[in-house]
């Protein structure tokens, strides 16, 4: 197997011939210029970036698609785009250093109703497969191992898109409180 092409191991991958071990074997081949891609656009976050660009690849392998040539370039785009979207996102995150909820006179119950109103909303606007995980994982208690048996996937692929759905609620529920641009007027 190691000296199978990049492509012959993708088309392995596709007709599911030893496809644990041929996806293995690209994952060991492009993981470390990977990083190194994504690292250079979302440092601190160039494992996830580099973990979802890898997920898509087999989830594309798998369903019989994916590139039939240039592999590498493939997973190096793939990367980078993710660490681009990371990257915008954090950006947006910290964009706003005014205090991101005002609740001076604000009755307790009032507050946490409205509260709760945003939470369903992001827990809403996440990907179905997000919320599923998150629902079954931190609400149900169920663990990884078992949703990864019942999905017949790692459960350490599990792990991470729990642990991206929390980082990507987060953010939606955090993005709720922003405050609104104002626009200036233009001196003339």
């Amino acid at each position: 197997m190691m000296d199978d092409s990049d492509e012959q191991l993708a088309e392995r991958v596709r007709r599911d011939d030893g496809a644990d071990e041929a996806f293995g074997e690209l994952f060991r081949r492009h993981r470390p210029t990977a990083l190194r891609v994504a690292r250079s656009i979302a440092r601190g976050e160039e494992d996830d970036a580099v973990a979802e660009a890898f997920l898509g690849l087999l989830r594309v392998l798998r369903a019989g698609g994916g590139p039939t040539y240039g592999v590498r370039a493939y997973v190096h785009a793939s990367a980078r785009n993710r660490a681009i979207h990371r990257a915008r996102s954090r950006a947006r995150a910290l964009a706003t250093s005014a205090p991101l909820l005002d609740t001076a006179g604000v009755e307790d119950d009032h507050l946490w109703a409205d509260e709760g109103d945003v939470l369903v909303r992001a827990f809403r606007a996440l990907a179905p497969r997000q919320r599923e995980v998150l629902w079954a994982v931190d609400v149900e208690g169920r663990r990884p191992r078992d949703i990864a048996a019942a999905w017949g996937c790692d459960p350490g692929a599990v792990s991470a898109v729990a642990h991206r759905a929390r980082r990507r609620l987060r953010a939606l529920y955090l993005a709720q409180h922003a405050p609104e641009p104002t626009l200036a007027p233009v001196a003339g």
